[in-house]
């Protein structure tokens, strides 16, 4: 049994970091995002607040050109974490691309 049939067999019963994990997994090494995002949304629906889930989600939003559905997600992040650098700078990135396309 290879290393994703072992991630996938964990993962039912797993834990939220271990989702996150494999989500991950499935993003990077797999490179199947439509996968990973489903694991992201059910991290979301346990924990709505977490961070890393968010930029997660709103990364492969961006990736997929639905730059609105990834403002939304950053703009959320902001709500969570005020001052969130990181979704500021992805934020203004948007903003910048949109308003030079």
């Amino acid at each position: 049994m290879g290393e994703y049939e072992q991630l996938k067999i964990k993962s039912k019963d797993g834990s939220i970091v271990f989702q996150k994990k494999l989500a991950d997994y499935y993003l990077t090494k797999l490179k199947r995002p439509d996968d990973a995002l489903e694991i992201y949304d059910r991290v979301l629906k346990i924990v709505p607040e977490d961070l890393e889930a968010l930029f997660a989600v709103a990364y492969i939003a961006e990736s997929m050109e639905q730059f609105e559905n990834a403002r939304v997600l950053y703009h959320r992040i902001l709500e969570i974490e005020p001052g969130n650098k990181k979704a500021d700078e992805k934020i203004d990135k948007l903003l910048r691309n949109e308003n030079s396309g």
